[in-house]
């Protein structure tokens, strides 16, 4: 589910690898495309890969452009995703001035008590878990080696990142979300080795100390945050 919704206020170069999307500034940043609900471009000298733009819209994600003035100007959308759309979106053309006055208002306050609940949920945190999977997988044949290299790689491209050798870790918003990602993990299991799911809290998880060594930079870019600025 796409929770996320991101702000590019310094120059970057916008690609896509691994089912993710790249940002480079003064260093790389991944989020997983998925989990992407809206990106807005606020700086001008920003640069987007016709890729990106291709599976940002495939995933069901708004880009924003802004103008000099730093206001958004124009806004890319999935083009006819599903029939229903169009169908919905003419008859919002054809409504008439009556029932777009109700419309608005039932819009209005439908924003106001959304923000009354998301203010009322401040400091909870409950819906926000990690999903840590641990694994051991042989290498001895070649058959071995490939199975193992192709499940990290569906980790990366599921929106994973490495904590440790054979530790990953992905962030999800909800039970829904954990429910999604564990049958994918069920779906690509290897034949042989051990590997094991941990989902715990983000509280949880925060609780987490580092012994020896430093955190690695694609640590930060995992987050619960339904907002991040770049």
């Amino acid at each position: 589910m796409a929770y996320r919704s991101l702000i590019i206020e310094i120059p970057a170069r916008l690609s896509v690898r691994r089912s993710q999307l790249i940002i480079e500034t003064d260093r790389e940043h991944a989020v997983p495309l998925e989990d992407i609900d809206a990106l807005l471009l606020e700086n001008r000298q920003s640069t987007v890969t016709a890729a990106a733009l291709s599976q940002l819209g495939e995933s069901g994600c708004a880009l924003f452009v802004c103008d000099e003035r730093h206001m958004p100007c124009a806004v890319l959308q999935p083009f006819c995703s599903h029939s229903r759309a169009s169908a919905v979106l003419e008859r919002q053309l054809g409504a008439s001035p009556p029932l777009k006055k109700r419309l608005w208002q039932a819009i209005t306050v439908s924003k106001i008590q959304n923000q009354a609940a998301c203010l009322a949920q401040q400091g909870d945190r409950e819906g926000e878990t990690r999903m840590l999977v641990f694994f051991d997988l042989p290498v001895g044949s070649k058959k071995e080696r490939r199975e193992a290299a192709r499940f990290r790689n569906f980790l990366l491209q599921d929106g994973y990142h490495m904590l440790q050798f054979s530790v990953y870790a992905r962030v999800c918003l909800g039970l829904d979300a954990v429910e999604k990602h564990r049958r994918r993990l069920k779906g690509v299991l290897p034949d042989n080795g051990s590997i094991r799911l941990l989902v715990i809290t983000e509280k949880q998880y925060e609780s987490v100390e580092l012994l020896l060594g430093n955190y690695r930079p694609e640590e930060e870019d995992a987050v619960c945050e339904q907002l991040s600025i770049f």
